[in-house]
């Protein structure tokens, strides 16, 4: 069945709903806890690194060497260090007045979720650059709707199987399957908080 615009905002309509309803469970979760889910897809993508290597290979073109060594163990680095700063950034801080009037108050800063993200990734980095972006979602305690690009769907399968490998609540991460043309209108329209998207400047100046 071809999709039309009105489907594509009831797709994603569809999984923001349920990625928020388990975002209001996630981001209870100490940072810690949530690392430690994230540190289990790290060792899903390191135990799978010759398959992930292989379907990305096949989805873009791109050698095994250079998919391994640009996407699958670059990001698996990634979320290590993602894991392990996660505490010490967003953790409460004190922080000190800002002058005479203020020098009797206490004041914190005190970083919160954004709520469900939306990510449209692009053909040629398929499986890091969106991945960079649901870890760093993922920590700070949002959810994520995901749409890959047409042509790296099997990609898209991958990333998902490997985000299920960390024990989430059901429905926090959710892929998509739509054409790039109806896309951006239905992630502005369909509840999201934000949205990353990578791709051209034309289209990228339309979703701004």
């Amino acid at each position: 069945m071809t999709a039309t615009q009105d489907s594509a905002l009831e797709l994603v309509k569809a999984a923001v709903g349920a990625s928020r309803k388990a975002q209001a469970l996630w981001l209870r979760r100490r940072y810690s806890d949530r690392a430690a889910s994230l540190l289990k897809i790290r060792d899903y993508i390191s135990v799978h690194a010759e398959e992930l290597s292989e379907c990305i290979s096949r989805a873009t073109g791109k050698t095994r060497i250079d998919a391994v060594s640009t996407e699958v163990l670059s990001t698996a680095m990634a979320i290590s260090f993602y894991a392990s700063e996660a505490n010490s950034i967003l953790r409460r801080k004190r922080i000190s007045g800002g002058g005479i009037l203020t020098i009797n108050k206490v004041s914190y800063l005190e970083r919160v979720p954004m709520g469900v993200i939306g990510i449209i990734s692009p053909w040629n980095y398929p499986f890091a650059i969106p991945f960079h972006e649901i870890a760093m979602a993922l920590l700070t305690g949002n959810g994520v709707v995901l749409k890959v690009a047409s042509q790296t769907k099997e990609v898209g399968v991958a990333i998902k199987k490997a985000v299920e490998a960390g024990g989430l609540p059901d429905g926090l991460f959710g892929l998509i399957d739509l054409p790039g043309t109806l896309a951006g209108d239905a992630f502005i329209n369909g509840g999201i908080d934000k949205l990353f998207f990578t791709g051209s400047v034309a289209v990228g100046k339309e979703l701004m």
